[in-house]
């Protein structure tokens, strides 16, 4: 379709990711422009991305989404894409945010530029974009404005237009292939230009060359030419890196692949369009270097694993090729499908589609419309996303900390209940501690006067003036006792009903049983005998579990055949005292005894620790054994005096 030469040189805005490295971005302005001048004759079309950009350094110029408020009023039409462009991650491209504050990302550069020509009366066509992840319902309405309001609507997958059909309303949405497979029309006319031709000479590509993806994950193909070198000498290998701004570099295939040719910098999309025309074959992953490749006949290699999602299109093209990841490539798989062929007819039909969608956006930029209206409403329109999305985001979070709130209150009320069970129960507690409380101190005053009444009488009888000559003891007792009987055995009926008392009894032998502990550890810590630091380090789990050493020692240690310090051997005093072992008692405190009753039958030397020995089966074994079973059981009785005067010169409290 050719439409008629415009007397006025139409003005058309494109928006999308032209900012960046990425040869398939920097693509769809070159072949908007050439589509578009072919029908409406000499356009000015005007790149819009995030960041600015100038020639020389860069293919053509790009003006920043910042301006777009105050130029759209100049424009007869705005293109959307194409690419993957209707995304709301932020995850676009590693680093690549709006510098200015006012323009939200991602929406920025596809959904608030479609707002804005809108809003100021400008048709607005989408250029077979793609999609990719959920629509936040912040942005619903403005999906609904932007998509139901175009002109014309086309994705380049079916899954795409699903995901826009909800809100398109009237407004049909096609599908048409990448607008990339138009890109052998730019170079229908050229043979090889004067850059390829000195990039040529400047490499030294003579002869038929293979171009390779600067990326990873293709060590098939690298161990392929590695390991058959003679099969590939009369092949050139070129790195091309079609996207630097995604992590692309020869680097990462010169390890495997040391010839590699290394462009010496990142050429022109053209030009890379035509390194692609001219080579016999194509090793890659990316999309757009596939499609370039099929679009001149080249055939082209990929990963099998690379055909998921917006790759689904290539598995439709006979001279697209997989190999396996983890396989080796057959060298006569490979050479066998190497050359350029006439196009696939799929590449044809691609194009006569392309053909049909280019006549169409040329007919409504012809036909648009323009009418005035004020650029502060445009700066709303760029900063409305930004406002939606923290309102939205703001509003989550409100219904995330009301929940927790009333989940805490829920939890409190809990709380509350708990406590006041709690309370009654220690109130309850506190009743019966008042009550036995009461009872002990009735117990001691009983004890205090008995005690009294019993120091009384001893001091009275102490003090009695002897019986007269002639008189029996009896007669002098009853005489003594005078009137006195009745009194006393009512005391000393009291006394025995006291001391009969469960409670009683349990209370002294739990402090008889306290007061020994605490004497026997006492004499222990003072013997010299035993060291705690040795006792610790040489038996780390007593350490581990925070136990007392000296305690441990005498509560288990011996028993466990342990000695208390490098001095004295728990084994060897047990060998040597086996009446010892089959009393139960604690072989350091025997020791320390016999020593202070003047004792000396061992010399220290015999009881000093050796080498360690297997015990189990060995004498000492059965004493330690014997001892251990009999350990429990009380030593006061057999300790004998000499402990006793010990304890005596013990700590006292």
């Amino acid at each position: 379709m050719e439409l008629g030469v415009n007397a006025r040189r139409l003005r058309v805005g494109i928006t999308g990711t032209f900012d960046v490295q990425n040869y398939g971005d920097l693509l769809f302005p070159l072949i908007a422009e050439a589509e578009l001048s072919r029908r409406l004759g000499p356009i000015d079309l005007s790149p819009f991305s995030y960041h600015a950009r100038r020639v020389p350094h860069w293919p053509y110029d790009v003006t920043p989404l910042s301006r777009l408020p105050t130029i759209v009023d100049d424009l007869d039409g705005l293109i959307v894409g194409g690419g993957l462009l209707v995304r709301f991650d932020k995850d676009v491209a590693p680093g690549y945010v709006s510098p200015a504050a006012d323009v939200h990302h991602p929406t920025g550069y596809w959904l608030v530029p479609a707002l804005l020509a809108l809003q100021a009366g400008r048709p607005v066509v989408w250029n077979a974009p793609s999609a990719a992840g959920p629509v936040p319902d912040w942005a619903k309405p403005l999906m609904r404005l932007a998509i139901g309001s175009s002109r014309y609507v086309a994705m380049r997958d079916d899954v795409s237009r699903s995901a826009l059909l909800g809100f398109a309303g009237e407004t049909e949405i096609a599908v048409v292939p990448d607008t990339g497979f138009g890109i052998a029309r730019l170079l229908e006319h050229v043979d090889r230009s004067p850059a390829f031709s000195g990039l040529c000479e400047q490499l030294g590509l003579r002869g038929p060359y293979i171009v390779v993806h600067a990326t990873t994950g293709l060590q098939p193909f690298c161990e392929l030419v590695r390991d058959h070198p003679e099969r590939f000498a009369d092949f050139q290998i070129v790195a091309l890196p079609t996207g630097p701004a995604l992590g692309d570099g020869a680097g990462h295939i010169r390890a495997d692949l040391p010839n590699v040719i290394d462009l010496p910098a990142w050429p022109n999309p053209i030009l890379i369009a035509e390194i692609i025309k001219h080579a016999t074959a194509v090793v890659g992953k990316g999309l757009h270097l596939s499609v370039t490749a099929l679009g001149f006949g080249v055939p082209v290699f990929r990963p099998a694993h690379a055909f998921g999602g917006k790759y689904a299109i290539l598995s439709d093209f006979s001279s697209v090729h997989a190999f396996a990841d983890s396989e080796r490539i057959e060298p006569s798989w490979f050479l066998d499908k190497v050359g350029r062929r006439d196009v696939e007819p799929g590449v044809v039909a691609a194009n006569l589609q392309l053909s049909h969608h280019w006549d169409t956006i040329a007919s409504i930029i012809e036909s648009g419309t323009s009418r005035r209206v004020p650029q502060e409403v445009g700066r709303i329109w760029q900063r409305l996303p930004i406002v939606l999305e923290t309102g939205f985001d703001r509003a989550q979070s409100v219904a995330t900390l009301e929940g927790d709130i009333a989940s805490l209150r829920a939890d409190i009320v809990g709380l509350d209940d708990r406590v006041a069970a709690q309370s009654i129960a220690l109130a309850e507690s506190n009743r019966r501690l008042e009550e036995k409380q009461a009872v002990v101190d009735e117990l001691n005053r009983e004890i205090g006067v008995i005690t009294m009444r019993l120091r009384a009488a001893e001091e009275a009888r102490n003090a009695a003036p002897p019986a007269p000559a002639g008189r029996s003891q009896t007669e002098a007792a009853a005489a003594s006792a005078g009137g006195h009987d009745q009194t006393r055995l009512r005391r000393r009926g009291r006394l025995r009903r006291l001391i009969k008392w469960p409670t009683f009894r349990t209370a002294k032998r739990l402090l008889k049983r306290a007061f020994r502990e605490r004497r026997e550890r006492w004499i222990v810590a003072q013997s010299g005998l035993f060291d705690p630091t040795w006792y610790l380090s040489n038996y780390p789990d007593v350490a581990t579990a925070g136990v007392d050493p000296v305690e441990h020692y005498l509560t288990a240690g011996a028993a466990e055949g342990r000695d208390p310090g490098p001095s004295f051997s728990t084994s060897k005093y047990l060998s040597l005292r086996p009446e010892v072992a089959a009393a139960g008692l604690n072989p350091l405190l025997h020791f320390i005894a016999a020593r202070r009753g003047g004792d000396a039958a061992f010399d220290m030397e015999e009881i000093r620790p050796g080498p360690p020995d297997d015990l189990a089966g060995s004498a000492v074994g059965r004493l330690l054994h014997s001892f251990s079973d009999r350990s429990n059981e009380d030593r006061a009785v057999v300790y004998g005096p000499a402990v006793s005067g010990w304890h005596q010169n013990g700590p006292r409290r």
